[in-house]
């Protein structure tokens, strides 16, 4: 099955439209027809999904509820819970539309992997792109750069608990944070990171991938979680320790860089300026030396990946 089908049966005619809109715009991997009568609604209710605030028709059917109105995610989720339980095939947010991971890594310490990868992903999400920016590293430190609001988002240990306890596809909103620019972010732990020591790395990408309904996750790792990945290395001009990888590498970028006055794609210049102490953090700015190349950098690696 390429295509998740959801058919609407909807006594209001308006939001029905309005329904269907909107199920489109969610996922390209997502088929959304009308049915106009009983007998067509239980027809499409045997080869895919009927959303319905009639009496539920069958086992492929998700109910609306005058109560509560679940948002459009929260249909195509429960959709996809649906539809594999039923037949055992896994829909994601749609066949062909699993995210793009860019994995970003620095060998050594101190070459500011973390602000590299944070500014990735707004270039990313300016684009009108679904991004989450996703650290995979020992420490939360991605929290001086990342300008969300944090209060009343719930934990990595609650939505590792509901992620091994929960069977099908569950709504990630309560666990994730949105910044001004669109990227998304899980709450940041004070101590140590969840997602390094109580689950695989790899594991959990490839379940972000598929159910997650992002275009892009910028992955803050030590690299090699995720062998389709793009992996970026971050080396510092600073660091003269010579280099020991068996990491696959895409793209390396220098960061501290000598302003030469050339433009080359993949050098960061050594611009404290763009980094703005405050109060909770520290804010970069979008206007600065350092987004001006990172806009650069992200637009250069894209244009050099052959299916993006």
């Amino acid at each position: 099955m390429k295509k998740l089908v959801l058919t609407v049966f909807i006594k209001n005619k308006e939001y029905a439209k309005a329904l269907m809109r909107g199920l489109s715009m969610e996922s390209p991997g997502i088929e959304v027809k009308e049915a106009h009568s009983l007998r067509e609604a239980q027809v499409c209710s045997l080869y895919g999904i009927l959303i319905t605030d009639r009496e539920a028709y069958g086992t492929f059917a998700v109910r609306i509820e005058r109560q509560r109105r679940l948002t459009v995610r929260e249909m195509v989720s429960k959709s996809s819970e649906l539809y594999f339980e039923g037949t055992g095939i896994l829909f994601g947010m749609g066949e062909g539309n699993s995210a793009r991971v860019w994995e970003i890594f620095s060998l050594t310490g101190g070459a500011g992997a973390t602000s590299v990868a944070v500014m990735t992903a707004r270039m990313l999400a300016m684009e009108e792109a679904k991004v989450l920016y996703l650290n995979l590293k020992r420490k939360d430190d991605y929290s001086l750069y990342a300008g969300a609001d944090f209060s009343g988002i719930s934990s990595k240990r609650k939505f590792l608990y509901k992620l091994m306890n929960c069977e099908g596809i569950f709504p990630m909103d309560e666990f994730l944070a949105r910044d001004q620019w669109g990227v998304s972010y899980f709450a940041p732990q004070p101590v140590r990171n969840s997602f390094e020591y109580e689950c695989s790395a790899t594991e959990l990408l490839a379940l972000l991938c598929r159910r997650g309904g992002f275009d892009h996750i910028v992955a803050d790792s030590y690299g090699g979680a995720c062998e389709d990945a793009v992996q970026i290395e971050v080396a510092s001009r600073r660091d003269s320790r010579p280099e020991n990888s068996n990491l696959k590498i895409d793209f390396r970028i220098l960061n501290f860089s000598k302003k030469t006055g050339r433009e080359d794609l993949l050098l960061l210049p050594e611009d404290q300026v763009s980094f703005e102490p405050e109060r909770e953090g520290i804010n970069i700015s979008m206007e600065g030396e350092f987004a001006q190349a990172m806009a650069r950098i992200t637009g250069h690696m894209k244009n050099s990946i052959p299916d993006m």
